[in-house]
């Protein structure tokens, strides 16, 4: 008795494998403007951490990745 193994390639969607961004380049200038940023940093953060939990949907159960 012979035993096959079938290669499968997981391939998440592109969307997943894009680097994240960075809303800021420079730090504030001012304590004020640094609280003003800390929501869209908070905001930047999460869509960065959902990509990563995407991945790891991904590799860990291709099911439940859309493949294209």
């Amino acid at each position: 008795m012979v035993t096959q193994y079938k290669v499968t390639l997981i391939k998440p969607p592109a969307a997943y494998l894009l680097p994240c961004t960075q809303p800021y380049q420079s730090p504030p200038l001012t304590w004020g403007e640094a609280v003003r940023r800390d929501p869209v940093w908070l905001m930047y953060f999460s869509l960065c951490a959902s990509r990563i939990e995407n991945l790891r949907r991904c590799y860990d159960n291709p099911q439940t990745c859309i493949q294209e």
